[in-house]
């Protein structure tokens, strides 16, 4: 979904795709990233992810770095098998959920209620302009952007 080097926003969007480790990159994947303490403003608000994570350490939403313990709980991914969030044990960075549970229309509600949350002019000005989507359940079962 994108890297968090810098001041990033990941709202209201969706992976369904594998995330893969290339050759000579860090030996930690996630869906959204690398997190570092020193980047306080990085926002990633209503956003799931599906898809595989194939590396030699994986983590649900992201790979936190530097004492990073911020938390997205509206940042939801696949936990069938065992996944984390992120790599600290203690913090639970996003929210895990049964892939089953993912192709319901109760989530589509969940992602849709988050929405009325999601103030874009408070995250940054330059969002103030932008109309959020909403979700509903697609062909293959699971939520899509209208």
């Amino acid at each position: 979904m994108g890297g968090t080097g810098h001041a990033d926003y990941i709202i209201n969007s969706y992976n369904t795709g594998n995330i893969l480790q290339k050759n000579g990159s860090l030996p930690r994947r996630s869906a959204c990233g690398i997190m570092h303490y020193t980047i306080s403003s990085t926002k990633i608000i209503n956003v799931y992810n599906i898809g595989e994570i194939v590396a030699n350490s994986r983590q649900g939403i992201a790979y936190s770095k530097d004492g990073f313990t911020e938390t997205y709980p509206t940042a939801y991914y696949k936990n069938d098998d065992g996944i984390k969030g992120g790599n600290f044990e203690d913090v639970e960075i996003g929210t895990g959920m049964l892939l089953a549970n993912m192709k319901t229309n109760a989530f589509v509600s969940t992602l849709n209620s988050n929405l009325n949350n999601i103030k874009l002019e408070e995250i940054d000005a330059i969002l103030k302009d932008y109309n959020l989507k909403s979700w509903k359940l697609g062909d293959n079962g699971y939520p899509i952007l209208e």
